[in-house]
């Protein structure tokens, strides 16, 4: 379903949260202070999904009050990793980037199920810097992270995006070579995963194809670049991300500069300019 339908019906669940934690006794009005902070975050990635970072950014703030309020200390780190998110994947500012993967690391009682989210903002932050090698230091921290998380799921609430594998160190690693220019070793990584998570996600399909053809155009592999949006530009058009959009948006310099004589490569840089 495309973010925006969704919105209306977020906002009037968390206000009739808002009434409910009023009247409530406090033990009750912690719980649904972290519903609140809950269905907060997900309001905020629907926005920022819809295109609105303004109010993505907004809502990640109220889902840091509330879990402040509920002294849910992981939900406080993950909100300075989605603003990290936005930083990387909408604005690639690497420093910003590394500053609230910072924040998000450095916040007491935040869970190895966040700190390993916030360890692969750390590695994006750094690839868009330039810093592979610091990328590289940031992602062993992450698998580290992985690994607590997975030996102890019971400890914490879930907080986060679903994994779609295992060998989420890998995909972290394909994204940071693209961030930093480089091709070959994100398509080794993601090319024989696009059937199954097509499968699995849509949304992920668009994100994880425009990172592909990304790769295809940076590693100089036209027609694999060709092949790749035709699929997924369709894909993309259904589920409305704009973080699928801002990264098809990135490939259409490197179309137009490289093979300004395909015509099918220039069509598809037309297809690539999406409104702002």
């Amino acid at each position: 379903m495309p973010p925006a339908q969704l919105l209306d019906a977020l906002t009037g669940r968390v206000a009739v949260i808002s009434a409910m934690r009023r009247k409530a006794s406090p033990e009750i009005a912690t719980r649904l202070a972290i519903t609140q902070a809950r269905y907060a975050e997900f309001s905020s990635w629907m926005h920022e999904e819809a295109g609105n970072l303004t109010q993505a950014i907004w809502w990640l703030d109220r889902a840091g009050e509330w879990a402040h309020a509920s002294r849910w200390a992981p939900m406080v780190a993950f909100t300075s990793v989605r603003k990290g998110v936005i930083a990387s994947m909408h604005a690639a500012d690497a420093h910003r980037t590394v500053d609230f993967a910072q924040a998000a690391l450095h916040t007491r009682g935040a869970s190895a199920a966040v700190l390993r989210f916030a360890a692969a903002q750390l590695a994006y932050g750094h690839a868009l810097a330039g810093d592979l090698g610091a990328s590289r230091r940031a992602l062993e921290l992450a698998g580290s992270y992985y690994q607590k998380a997975a030996a102890h799921p019971e400890d914490e609430l879930s907080v986060g995006p679903r994994l779609l594998d295992d060998d989420h160190v890998g995909r972290n690693w394909a994204t940071c070579t693209i961030f930093a220019g480089y091709g070959e070793p994100a398509i080794e990584v993601l090319s024989p995963r696009m059937t199954a998570i097509k499968g699995d996600s849509p949304r992920a399909y668009a994100l994880h194809g425009a990172w592909l053809a990304h790769a295809y155009a940076l590693a100089g592999h036209p027609d694999e670049v060709a092949r790749t949006l035709a699929e997924v530009l369709d894909t993309t058009a259904v589920t409305e991300s704009a973080t699928a959009r801002r990264e098809l948006g990135r490939i259409r310099p490197i179309l137009e500069s490289r093979w300004p004589r395909r015509s099918d490569l220039q069509d598809i840089a037309h297809r690539l300019a999406f409104p702002a």
